[in-house]
């Protein structure tokens, strides 16, 4: 399980986007650089999330509980409109 606090725009969108689809979503730790502003490089592994628990605050943050389901294999980066987005296998 992993609490997570989400407050950028574009992750705002992947939220409310995995709610209305009841799909999961990819966390991936950033190998070297920075993600924020681009340039990071992330691993060619991450870890299939599901929403477990999502708190939609007043101003459009979200408090979420996340639980790790599977590995999946990043095959390539798709461009990171409107966030960042992976193709990928488990």
């Amino acid at each position: 399980m992993l609490p997570l606090y989400v407050f950028e725009a574009r992750y705002r969108r992947l939220v409310a986007d995995c709610l209305e689809t009841e799909r999961g979503f990819g966390v991936v730790l950033i190998a070297r650089g920075s993600e924020v502003g681009g340039g990071g490089k992330p691993f060619a592994v991450a870890t299939e999330a599901h929403i477990e628990e999502a708190a939609a605050l007043a101003d459009g943050r979200w408090a979420l509980l996340v639980s790790g389901r599977f590995r999946v294999a990043i095959d390539a980066w798709l461009p990171a409109v409107p966030y960042p987005r992976a193709l990928g296998r488990c």
